[in-house]
C-alpha cells in the first residue's frame, strides 16, 4: 500500500516557476515544516518534502539577495541625484563674546 502525505503543497519546490512570488513559495515552506514536525509522515514523503524545502530556501535567498541588489542600486541612484550643493552664502562666523569681560548673572 502506498502512502502519501495528506499535505498538498500549493506549489512544489521542484517545479517553481519564475512568476512564483516570495508569499506562495514562504506559505509552502511553512506546510512543509509544519507537515514534517508532525513527524508523522511516510520517510519517502519526509524526504521528499526535505528536498521541495531546499529548493524553496535557495529560490527564497535568490529572491531576497535580488531584492537587495535592487534596492541598493535605487538608493544608489537616489543619493546620487540628491548631493548637497554648495551654499550660496557663506555662514557668518558667530559673534565671540569675552567670558571673562561678559556680564554673566545667573
Amino acid at each position: 500500500m502506498d502512502k502519501k502525505s495528506s499535505t498538498s503543497l500549493p506549489i512544489e519546490g521542484a517545479n517553481i516557476a519564475k512568476s512564483t512570488s516570495i508569499e506562495e513559495m514562504f506559505s509552502a515552506l511553512q506546510i512543509i515544516v509544519a507537515s514534517m514536525e508532525k513527524g508523522d509522515l511516510p520517510l519517502d514523503s519526509a524526504l521528499k518534502m526535505f528536498e521541495e524545502g531546499i529548493i524553496l530556501t535557495q529560490e527564497c535567498q535568490k529572491f531576497l539577495e535580488n531584492a537587495e541588489q535592487r534596492i541598493t542600486h535605487v538608493l544608489n541612484h537616489q543619493s546620487d541625484k540628491k548631493e548637497p550643493s554648495a551654499p550660496k552664502k557663506a555662514l557668518k562666523k558667530p559673534k565671540q563674546v569675552d567670558l571673562d569681560q561678559a556680564d554673566l548673572k545667573f
